[in-house]
């Protein structure tokens, strides 16, 4: 089913403008270029890169071009040349490794191997490459190599035919000799698992799949036997998993193209490297990654999934005419990781794009403290997962290797949560509780969290417990949520009696919050008499210099405190939920200060607001 989809992409994107390359070819990421002439004589080693834009940070580093060559072997130890695009040990005969004689080795079969393919082909670039090969000295590779980079040693070269102005590899004569060359198989043949088609070559090895985060550079299999406990019936390689040689290019050639760098369908979750694609072509194809929150720089397309986030939480995406049709388009969602010289699968998700757009508009609702139509920002599942991370004191998450480490289980679970529509990870609400407790950073983003898993679990256990809403809910009796309204006043007095009242400075100062929240949280009955204590010094202040805000604060808390239960009013410790709901209480309560006690809102959505790169 996987490579099935996979193979439906390539043939449907292959040849296209933005699609990846043709059966024979691969994309690779290119740093230079062996200028020769008519006559082979190598002109110069060329220096290819390209310099990104200057951002106005630290200088941009030259970045390789990425260019469609015919397809390299897949190395292991032994020698294997390449077509028209390989390193400098193969194509010049340079040692960079310390080992002459093998870089010499791998020269000489280079050469025989463009022989092999380009006797007899009557085209002037053909003839220049050949007669390179015949005349070039390897002894030589040193001086054109001494004074590159270090890349123009170890990354890819091509071949660049002056009189003709282009390379090598696109002119049609040598195209033509390598797909009559890579069309050649004496491999076994059977029915490909993958189409279904029998009598198929079957490929052996298949290619790598680059491009995922933390595996090995050079490319890792996704299918393949290498030691016998592997195998049955007495097979080898991949005959274990017959797939056929084009099916196995189409699966790792649309991998590839959709883990390239900059492709606009992939995302990085933690350790997994996230691809997403639609079976038919669709506008909200190369959108999906941005919606779930693929960092970009562009504002257009900030502004744009901003737009379509809002359409999906008001649920009209339906009347939009750019979505028309797309209903039944089956989406796919899918996550690698690491794991040796292999990949693992962590995830694998498919619906239709109606049920997807469904559940991400449950998932919306769910995570946000206000009306979907008074929602001024939609935090992407990007921006979500930085949330999950601890902050600094600037409240910038931290985004180091040591603060991520425990938590990528955590992201790919609550994205299969989010596009399944099932229950939230069971650690996503004490980790959430822990992170407020211990950095003191309060986002919107954050609390909402805390009330999405807190509201899901409920419904998806059945349990009968009140659905904690967007905005204060005046008849919420539960105590955590009472506790945190109350929490929530008495710090208000507390601001108040200090003069700061309208904002400004005063959210700047320490507050009640910043030395007992933690503690009220789960132990209100060792922290609240305190709390009650400080509060008639506070009012007894703010009642002589803003006797009316005072006053109003005032009889709100013994409302609050009438409908405490007076045999367990401050509870000795509270549970997970009730510790959630505290929160949330405290939450709601502070944003109905706004226009109310000469008061603003004061929690961001984010202490990254509206951040959709890495620092």
């Amino acid at each position: 089913m996987i490579l099935s989809a996979l193979a439906r992409y390539y043939d449907r994107t292959a040849g296209t403008e933005d699609g990846p390359p043709p059966q024979g070819f691969q994309e690779v990421p290119v740093v230079g270029a062996l200028v020769i002439g008519d006559d082979g004589a190598l002109l110069e080693v060329r220096d290819i890169r390209l310099t990104p834009p200057d951002e106005g940070k630290k200088k941009p580093k030259p970045q390789a071009q990425r260019m469609a060559v015919p397809q390299l072997p897949k190395r292991t130890v032994a020698i294997q040349p390449g077509f028209l695009c390989d390193n400098a040990g193969y194509l010049l005969g340079f040692d960079a490794k310390g080992k002459p004689d093998r870089a010499l080795e791998q020269f000489a079969q280079t050469a025989a191997f463009h022989h092999e393919i380009l006797d007899g082909v009557d085209e002037p670039a053909a003839r220049a490459v050949l007669a390179f090969f015949d005349r070039w000295n390897p002894e030589q590779a040193a001086a054109f190599m001494e004074n590159g980079p270090e890349e123009m040693a170890t990354g890819w070269l091509v071949f660049w035919h002056a009189p003709s102005v282009r390379y090598a590899h696109d002119v049609p004569a040598l195209r033509t000799a390598w797909e009559r060359k890579a069309a050649e198989s004496d491999a076994p043949h059977g029915q490909c698992l993958v189409t279904g088609e029998t009598d198929q070559p079957i490929a052996l090895i298949h290619p790598s799949v680059k491009g995922v985060w933390g595996a090995q550079s050079s490319g890792a299999s996704l299918v393949s036997f290498n030691q016998a406990s592997f195998t049955s019936y007495g097979k080898e390689q991949n005959l274990n998993a017959p797939i056929g040689a084009r099916a196995a290019f189409a699966y790792t050639t649309a991998l590839n193209h959709l883990m390239r760098p900059g492709s606009p369908q992939r995302l990085q979750l933690g350790d997994a490297s996230v691809i997403v694609w639609t079976e038919n072509e669709t506008p909200l194809e190369k959108r999906l990654a941005l919606m779930l929150g693929a960092p970009t720089q562009d504002e257009e397309l900030k502004q744009q999934v901003q737009d379509t986030l809002h359409r999906i939480a008001r649920g009209n995406w339906k009347d939009d005419p750019e979505f028309q049709g797309v209903g039944g388009v089956r989406p796919y969602v899918m996550g690698l990781a690491p794991n040796a010289a292999r990949l693992q699968m962590r995830f694998w998700l498919e619906d239709t794009l109606g049920v997807l757009l469904e559940r991400m508009k449950e998932h919306i609702h769910d995570i946000l403290l206000v009306e979907p139509e008074k929602a001024k920002y939609i935090p992407t599942f990007w921006a979500i997962l930085r949330e999950t991370l601890p902050k600094g004191p600037d409240g910038k998450a931290r985004t180091d290797d040591s603060a991520k480490k425990g938590l990528n289980k955590l992201h790919g679970d609550l994205l299969r949560a989010v596009l399944s529509g099932h229950d939230y990870p069971q650690s996503l609400l004490p980790l959430m509780l822990d992170r407020l407790r211990s950095d003191g950073h309060y986002t919107t983003t954050r609390l909402g969290l805390i009330k999405a898993a807190l509201n899901r679990h409920a419904r998806m256990h059945g349990l009968q417990t009140p659905e904690i809403k967007m905005a204060l809910d005046q008849d919420n009796t539960e105590i955590g949520y009472l506790l945190g309204r109350l929490f929530a006043l008495l710090e208000r007095m507390q601001e108040v009696s200090r003069g700061t009242g309208k904002g400004g400075e005063g959210r700047r100062q320490p507050t009640i919050r910043d030395r007992f929240a933690a503690a009220a949280s789960v132990t209100p009955k060792a922290v609240f008499p305190h709390l009650l204590g400080l509060k008639d010094a506070h009012e007894k202040k703010a009642r002589r210099d803003a006797g009316g805000i005072a006053f109003n604060l005032s009889r709100e808390i013994g409302e609050l405190m009438a409908r405490l239960d007076p045999g367990i009013a401050f509870p000795t410790q509270m549970d997970q939920r009730q510790q959630g709901l505290f929160f949330i209480g405290y939450y709601q309560q502070r944003q109905s200060f706004f226009g109310k006690h000469g008061a603003p809102a004061d929690i961001p959505e984010t202490d990254d607001t509206h951040i959709d790169s890495e620092d």
